[in-house]
Order: C-alpha cells, then sequence, then structure tokens
C-alpha cells in the first residue's frame, strides 16, 4: 500500500466551554499527533466569527512550538491583506526560529469579502494587496535590508535584522478551491491543499503536477500535493454519525454566520450543513476505523494523493471523543500507510 503523510487542519470553532480550555484541548491533541508522527498542523484565520478562536494564529503556533518536538506548523493561511509586510516578516521568522525551522507559511487573500472590510481592507483590492505583500514578504525573508516601491506599501532602505532558520524561507502553500488556480499555484512551485473529492480532484493533482514539471525541472524542492477530510471514528459507523452530525452541523453553522447576517447567502452554496452528504461527495471520512482506512486507500489509488490532510476537531466536539477517535485512527488506520508510524495515541 502507498505510503502517504497526514496532516491536520483546523478552524479552532468557538465551543460552549471556556476558551482556555478549547486551547489547552488543542494543545494536548497536537502532542499526540506529534508523537504519532503527522506530517503539519495547519491553522486557518478568520475574523469576527465564531468560526476561527485562533485569528491571530501565530500566539497559538508559537505556544504549539514549545509543546512539540517534529510536527510542521504554520497558517493555512495569513490572510497577507490584513497584515503590513514588516511585521509578518518579523513574526514568520520568529515562528521559524522558535520551531527549530518547523514553519509551513500558508498564504491567501482571504474568503470573507465581510471580513476584510472589518479589517479596512477593501475587497476590490484584496487581490493586488495579495500579490503585492506576497513579493514583498518573500523579498524580505531573503534580503537584510529591504527596499520596495509599490501601491500599498514603500519600504525604503528597511534594517532586517530577523531571519528564518529555513533557507532561502520556510516552503510557500496556497490552498485553493478554484480550479482555474491551479496551473498558477504550480507554476510557483508553492504547495497546496485542495479540498475537491472524487475526479475533480483528481484533474486538480494533474494540471498541477503538469505546471510543475513544465517550470520546475531539476528543481529538488519537491512541494507537496494535499486534501481536507473531516474525520471521525467511533466502533460502529451509526455511533460515529450520531457523533458527528450535530458537530459538523455547529461547525456549519459558524462557517455561515456572517455570510447570513450580512444576506449574502449565495456565498454559502458551496457549503452543505449536511454530514451525509459531505461523505457522499468523499469530503468526509466517518466510521469504523477499518471504513476510514478503506476510504484512503481508495482515495489515494485514485489520485495518486500522498498527503492527507484531516481535521479531526470539529464544532462543539468533547475532548475525550476526539481524543479516542483520533487514537483510533493513529494506531488501526495510520500503520496500513506508514512503515514507520509510531502508535502512542
Amino acid at each position: 500500500m502507498t505510503e502517504i503523510s497526514f496532516g491536520i487542519f483546523d478552524h479552532i470553532d468557538k465551543q460552549s466551554q471556556p476558551l482556555s480550555a478549547t486551547y489547552a484541548d488543542r494543545l494536548r491533541l497536537l502532542e499526540v499527533a506529534d508523537a504519532a508522527g503527522f506530517y503539519s498542523f495547519h491553522l486557518a484565520e478568520h475574523h469576527a466569527t465564531p468560526l476561527c478562536m485562533a485569528a491571530a494564529p501565530s500566539l497559538f503556533l508559537a505556544a504549539l512550538t514549545q509543546r512539540t518536538r517534529q510536527l510542521r506548523l504554520g497558517p493555512l493561511v495569513f490572510l497577507l491583506p490584513v497584515y503590513h509586510p514588516l511585521r509578518l516578516i518579523e513574526e514568520v521568522c520568529m515562528l521559524d526560529q522558535l520551531s527549530g525551522g518547523r514553519l509551513d507559511i500558508g498564504v491567501g487573500r482571504g474568503i470573507s469579502p465581510i471580513e476584510l472590510r472589518y479589517m479596512d481592507v477593501d475587497p476590490n483590492e484584496s487581490r493586488d494587496r495579495f500579490r503585492e505583500e506576497l513579493e514583498i514578504l518573500l523579498l524580505g525573508l531573503r534580503s537584510t535590508r529591504l527596499n520596495y516601491q509599490g501601491r500599498f506599501h514603500r519600504l525604503n532602505n528597511v534594517p532586517i535584522e530577523f531571519s528564518p532558520v529555513q533557507k532561502p524561507h520556510p516552503p510557500i502553500w496556497y490552498p485553493t478551491s478554484a480550479g482555474d488556480r491551479v496551473p498558477w499555484i504550480g507554476e510557483q512551485g508553492f504547495s497546496t491543499v485542495l479540498p475537491d473529492g472524487g475526479e475533480r480532484l483528481k484533474v486538480a493533482v494533474d494540471r498541477y503536477w503538469e505546471a510543475w514539471h513544465r517550470n520546475h525541472a531539476g528543481d529538488d524542492r519537491q512541494p507537496r500535493i494535499g486534501t481536507i477530510r473531516t474525520l471521525f471514528i467511533a466502533n460502529s459507523e451509526r455511533e460515529a454519525l450520531d457523533i458527528a452530525r450535530p458537530n459538523f452541523r455547529q461547525h456549519y453553522n459558524s462557517l455561515v454566520k456572517l455570510w447570513n447576517e450580512h444576506n449574502l447567502p449565495t456565498a454559502t452554496a458551496t457549503f452543505t450543513p449536511d454530514l451525509d452528504q459531505e461523505i457522499a461527495d468523499d469530503k468526509a471520512y466517518i466510521g469504523t476505523a477499518s471504513q476510514v482506512r478503506d476510504q484512503i486507500a481508495q482515495l489515494v489509488d485514485r489520485t495518486g494523493i500522498e498527503y492527507v490532510v484531516l481535521r479531526p476537531l470539529f464544532g462543539d466536539m468533547p475532548i475525550d471523543r476526539a481524543l479516542y477517535s483520533f487514537g483510533m485512527f493513529v494506531n488501526e488506520v495510520m500503520p496500513a500507510f506508514q512503515r514507520a508510524a509510531v502508535a502512542t495515541a
């Protein structure tokens, strides 16, 4: 069976318990992931919404650097239009140093125009801001003096006293749900995470590698292509569904809260509150360990993908339930795909 690696993606939804307990629970689960040999932890960034209680992802990731030893970590994504690029350069370097060179830098311009407006960013300018700030970020991570004259930023001979551990800079990730962006990601040589299921995922993976090989022949820095799947395992499929369904719906309600408040229902068309539909679309693996193992094997066989990013905690799921599910994954699913899997949960 193909050897693949696993990652974790999280929004850190708002829960009914105190926020400090939610943070502690996440750190506890990620310590298990670190010991079990997971590749990376990817953390979303959103603002003014119960979807994301880690609106300053660098703060949570800084704490995580001190609780893990091998797990890579990074935002998915830093919303570049809401940062001053000099501040972000400094934060990225600090995180890479604190983690001993384990940072993955996810970048994006933001899916929600509502959140951008809250942060005094014109959504119509977000694409141009993203491009400019990405240029500055990559330039600054390789420089000791920063000079840049752009539409939004003018930086004149700015000293850069920080540097990352990873040279010339940590790996760049650009996730997308837009198929027409995939060739551009491959041309840039960025790693990516794609949410698609079924044949659409296979098509996107093929388009990525075609663009990558056309532009990076002989490059020894191989990027990663991952796909995200919601995960919950129990002793029976019915038990898994009974526990996962209400938590998935709560996650959905947090996801669309701002869109509904601003009367933008068409923006939620790509999301569903129906976990069974998510399963049918090959975007969630809910059931017994053997069922999940078979689903991942089919995913790998159909698409050739070698990096599966799991979402093991969502909605108001209690940590004991999540840890039990996660432990079953580590002990009963991972060994089928990783010869050196460490079953420690």
